[in-house]
C-alpha cells in the first residue's frame, strides 16, 4: 500500500495528535500551562558544523534534522518510521538543501526551536524561514518571507542516493527506493537459523514491497533544473513542500501519484498549529523555583527541567504513530551522524527491549495512549514468530504460549550475530550469554498494557492487540516443573536480567539463577490482575482452561526473593571489557562495597544466584520497577533498605534509580536532584541539541536517558496505588516525592480511570486551582506532606490538609 493506495490513506493527522481535536487552540492563549508559540525554547545564532549540530521536528512518522551550515542554507535530513532497507535497518530518506539567496545580503544568523508548535525559524538576513512537519499531512513545509529573495530546493547526495531511483516528473522532484519481493534474504536467512521456516509457508517476507521516498514542490512558479534540483524566481515570499512516504507498495506509479497530490496540496498552518497545542494542553508539566527555595542550585535547574521534559515528550510522541516501536538507538529517526555514517547506529538493527520500553512509561501520565500503541503493535505483529519458536523449543508449553527475545528484530527472530548456538542441544539457545535466558520481557509488557487498560478503558483494542498476548507471555511460564520439595515454580535455567547470566551449556544450578526476581515479581503482578479483570459487560477475560492455568500459576509462585543484606564483591567477566573491575565502570556507575549493612533484609536478584555481575542492572529492584509490588503503597521500608543497598548506583542512560526512587517515596530532594543531574548532562560530542545527551552504552543519544527522567518527574508528582497484589486504581497520590520547598510545579497530569488532575503547586504548601475530572474521583486523591492547603479551581472555599 501506499500514498496513493485506496487501501490506505498517509496521514491525516497523527493519532496522538487526535485526542483533544482542533477546538483547542482558541485555549492556548489563556491556559497558562501551554508554553507561548511568541517565546523559542531554544536558540542559536551560530552556524553548524554538520547535521549533528541539527533540531529535530516530527508528526509521528515523519522526522526532520534541520539545520544550517552557510547563512543562505537550510538543509533537511529527511526520515520516517517506516523507511527499512534490505537488511531491515532503519534509514534515512532523503538530503535536501534550500538555499535562500537574499536581492540584499545581510549576514544577519540565527535559529529558533518552538516546541510549543514543533516549528524552527531560520532568520537569515530579512528572510524568515519557517520549517515544520505538518500535524495534518507527511509532508515536510519550509515557507520564506521578508525581503525579495530567490529559492533553490537541490535532492543531494547522502548514502543510499546509489540504491535511490530518482524519478521523471516534469513538477517537482521526485525520489524512492524499493525493496522488490524476495530481494531481501534476512528475513528467510533469519527463521533458517531459528529453525521456523515453516513459517515461510504461512507468512510473507515483512520487507516485501516497503517503498520509501519523497516529493518536493515550489508552489511559486518552479523552474526544473535536470531531476534533482528546483527554483523559484525572486518574490517576497516562497512555499516549499515536502512529502515523505514509507509503507508496502505493490505500484511505484500509486506511492508516486500519492506523495505527488500530498506535496500539491495546500499546507493548512493553523490546524497543524492547533494540532499542537492540543497535545501540550492535554498535559503539561511546567516547573519553576519556590520564592523561598532551600536549595538555590535545585531552585535554579527547575526552568531546564520543564524545558527538556517537555521536548523530550513531544519528540517521543513524533515517533510513535506508526506499527513499529520507537528506535531507542541514536535517538530514533532522529539520528544525527555526519554523512556517509548517517544509518548507523549503535547496536545494529533489531531492538532491545529494556531499552526500548523507557520511553512508554511517561506517556501514561501524559495521557499520551495512541502513541503507546506503537510498542503494543510491534510485538503484536512478532507473535506469530514467538509463538513458533516456543512450541519448537518447549514442546511441553502450552498450546500459543509464548515468549519474544530480549533483542528482537521487527520480525521477532533473534539477530543473526547473537542468535541461536547450531552447537548447542535443546532448545537451540542463542550464543550470547548476556540473553540467553532474558525473557521477562513479555511479563513487563503486559503490566504496561494493563495499565494502559486501566487508564483508557479501551477494551476493544485490548483484547484485540493485548490479550492474546498477556495470555501468550504467561502461558510460557507453565512450561516450568514445580519444586519437588516445596511445589513451587521452579524457573529454571534462568537469568537475572543481563546481569546475573547462566554461562554454561547445559546450565548448572550452581552458575544460574533460580526463580529471578523479575519473573517471580511480574508474574505476581499480572496473575492477579489477570484474573480480577472484568469487561463493561463484566464477564471474566480467558478461556476456562485459561483461567485455570492462571490460578495454577499464581498458586504455586514463589514469594520475593528476600535475605539477609550483606557487602556486595563486584565481580566482571573479562570480555568484552577490561582492566580493574572498578576501572571498567563508568564513572556514574557506583559499586556499593558497604552500603546497606544496616538492613537485615533486602530483596535479592533470585531464589539463589551466582554472585558474578556481568552487567550493572538492580534486577532485585524491579520488584519496585516496573512492577509496583515494592514501593509507596507496600513493604516501603523494604524496598527502601533494597535501594540502600544496591549493588550498582547509576543516574545515566537506562538505569532506573530516579524512577525506584520515586516509586519509593523517598525524600523528594533526592529524586530532584537525580532529575536535575540526569537533565544537565552534556550532549554527545559534536551535537548541539540538549536532548542528545551523551548516555554510558550508546556512542550516541539514546532515548533511554529522556525517557527515564520523563518517567521520574511523572512518579515524582502522581501515583496510583497498586496494594499488594490486588490492583486498586481508586488512590491517587500527589505529590509522594517531590522537593516540598524548592519546586513549585503547575500540572495537568492523567491517572486511571480516565481520571484527570491539573493544578498549581506553590512550593510553600498550597494547591491552587486544583481540578480532577470527573469530579467524584477527587474523593480518592491523597497528598504527600508537602501540601498544608488546597484549593478548588473555581470556588472560594479552601480545604485544609
Amino acid at each position: 500500500m501506499s500514498a496513493g493506495d485506496s487501501s490506505r490513506q498517509s496521514i491525516a493527522m497523527p493519532r496522538f495528535l487526535q485526542v483533544w481535536g482542533l477546538c483547542i487552540f482558541s485555549l492556548q492563549r489563556c491556559f497558562v500551562g501551554i508554553a507561548s508559540r511568541d517565546a523559542p525554547d531554544i536558540v542559536w545564532t551560530t552556524l553548524s558544523a554538520n547535521v549533528s549540530g541539527s533540531m529535530p521536528l516530527g508528526n509521528g512518522r515523519v522526522g526532520v534534522n534541520a539545520f544550517s551550515t552557510k547563512n543562505n542554507e537550510v538543509e533537511l535530513w529527511l526520515s520516517h518510521t517506516d523507511a527499512f532497507d534490505h537488511f531491515s535497518n532503519l534509514v534515512k530518506v532523503g538530503h535536501i538543501v534550500v538555499k535562500v539567496n537574499a536581492s540584499v545580503p545581510d549576514a544577519t544568523f540565527k535559529v529558533s526551536y518552538f516546541s510549543s508548535n514543533m516549528t524552527i525559524s531560520f532568520q537569515m538576513g530579512l528572510v524568515l524561514t519557517h520549517v515544520w512537519v505538518d500535524a495534518t499531512s507527511p509532508v515536510v513545509r519550509v515557507e520564506s518571507s521578508g525581503g525579495e529573495h530567490s529559492v533553490q530546493v537541490e535532492l543531494h547526495r547522502w548514502k543510499r542516493f546509489a540504491e535511490v531511483d530518482v524519478d521523471n516528473v516534469t513538477d517537482g522532484i521526485a525520489w524512492h527506493h524499493r525493496i522488490e519481493p524476495k530481494s531481501s534474504p534476512v528475513w528467510e536467512n533469519d527463521l533458517k537459523l531459528e529453525g521456523l521456516t515453516d513459517l515461510m509457508k504461512s507468512m510473507s517476507n515483512p520487507l516485501d514491497n516497503i517503498t520509501f521516498g519523497g516529493f518536493v514542490n515550489i508552489s511559486t512558479g518552479a523552474r526544473l533544473q535536470g531531476h534533482l534540483a528546483l527554483s523559484a524566481p525572486p518574490s517576497n515570499s516562497h512555499k516549499v513542500a515536502i512529502a515523505i512516504d514509507a509503507c508496502k507498495s505493490h505500484s511505484v506509479d500509486s506511492f508516486l501519484k500519492g506523495l505527488r497530490t500530498q506535496a500539491l496540496a495546500k499546507g493548512d498552518r493553523a490546524a497543524h498549529n492547533s494540532a499542537w497545542a492540543a497535545f501540550h494542553f492535554r498535559s503539561f508539566i511546567n516547573v519553576s523555583s519556590s520564592t523561598d527555595p532551600d536549595n538555590a542550585t535545585l531552585a535554579n535547574a527547575a526552568p531546564r527541567v520543564t524545558l527538556m521534559d517537555r521536548i523530550a515528550r513531544s519528540l517521543f510522541s513524533a515517533m510513535s504513530n506508526s506499527s513499529h516501536a520507537i528506535k531507542f538507538q541514536n535517538f530514533g529517526i532522529f539520528s544525527a551522524l555526519p554523512a556517509p555514517h548517517e544509518d548507523e547506529r549503535d547496536w545494529g538493527a533489531c531492538q532491545w527491549f529494556q531499552n526500548i520500553r523507557l520511553p512508554y512509561y511517561q506517556m501514561l501520565a501524559s495521557g499520551d495512549f495512541e502513541s503507546m500503541k506503537s510498542l503494543f503493535k510491534y510485538y503484536y505483529d512478532a507473535l506469530a514468530v514467538s509463538q513458533t519458536r516456543t512450541s519448537k523449543w518447549f514442546p511441553n508449553a502450552p498450546p500459543g504460549a509464548a515468549f519474544f527475545p530480549e533483542i528482537m528484530s521487527q520480525y521477532g527472530t533473534y539477530p543473526q550475530v547473537w542468535g541461536p548456538n547450531s552447537s548447542a542441544k535443546v532448545p537451540d539457545l542463542p550464543s550470547n550469554t548476556y540473553i540467553r535466558y532474558h525473557r521477562e520481557g513479555g511479563l513487563e509488557l503486559s503490566h504496561l498494557a494493563l495499565n494502559w487498560l486501566d487508564h483508557t478503558g479501551d477494551w476493544e483494542y485490548f483484547e484485540q492487540f493485548m490479550l492474546p498476548q498477556i495470555t501468550a507471555y504467561v502461558g510460557y511460564y507453565a512450561h516450568f516443573p514445580r519444586d519437588p520439595a516445596t511445589g513451587v515454580l521452579d524457573i529454571f535455567p534462568a537469568q537475572a536480567l543481563e546481569t546475573y547470566q547462566c554461562p554454561d551449556i547445559p546450565p548448572k544450578r550452581e552458575t544460574c539463577v533460580t526463580g529471578p526476581m523479575p519473573e517471580i515479581a511480574g508474574l505476581r503482578r499480572v496473575l492477579p490482575r489477570l484474573l480480577a479483570l472484568r469487561t463493561p459487560a463484566n464477564r471474566t477475560v480467558g478461556s476456562s482452561s485459561d483461567r485455570a492455568l492462571w490460578s495454577n500459576l499464581l498458586q504455586h509462585l514463589p514469594l520475593l526473593p528476600v535475605g539477609p543484606a550483606t557487602p556486595w564483591q563486584l565481580e566482571v567477566d573479562k570480555p568484552p571489557l577490561s582492566g580493574p573491575a572498578e576501572a571498567r565502570l563508568p564513572t556514574r556507575f557506583k559499586t556499593s562495597s558497604a552500603s546497606g549493612q544496616a538492613a537485615s533484609q533486602v530483596l535479592l536478584p533470585g531464589m539463589k544466584f551466582q554472585d558474578v555481575a556481568i552487567n550493572t542492572e538492580n534486577p532485585e529492584l524491579y520488584a519496585v520497577h516496573p512492577f509496583q509490588m515494592v514501593g509507596l503503597f507496600a513493604n516501603q521500608s523494604l524496598g527502601e533498605a533494597t535501594y540502600r543497598h544496591r549493588r550498582f548506583r547509576a543516574n545515566t542512560n537506562w538505569a532506573q534509580d530516579l524512577m525506584e526512587a520515586a516509586l519509593l517515596g523517598l525524600p523528594g530532594t533526592e529524586s530532584a536532584v537525580m532529575l536535575a543531574e540526569r537533565w544537565a548532562d552534556p550532549v554527545v560530542s559534536g551535537y548541539r541539541f540538549p536532548i542528545f545527551q551523551a548516555g554510558v552504552g550508546c556512542t550516541g543519544p539514546c532515548t533511554d536517558h529522556s525517557g527515564v527522567s520523563t518517567a521520574g518527574l511523572r512518579y515524582m508528582l502522581l501515583q496510583s496505588n497498586l496494594e499488594g497484589e490486588k490492583v486498586d486504581p481508586n488512590t491517587i497520590v500527589l505529590f509522594p516525592s517531590w522537593p516540598c520547598r524548592d519546586w513549585a510545579v503547575h500540572f495537568r497530569l492523567h491517572a486511571p480511570g480516565r481520571t484527570v488532575l491539573s493544578g498549581f503547586y506553590d512550593g510553600a504548601g498550597k494547591l491552587a486551582r486544583f481540578q480532577v475530572t470527573p469530579p467524584h474521583r477527587r474523593a480518592d486523591v491523597r497528598f504527600h506532606a508537602c501540601v498544608k492547603e488546597v484549593e478548588l479551581a473555581g470556588e472560594d472555599t479552601q480545604l485544609f490538609i
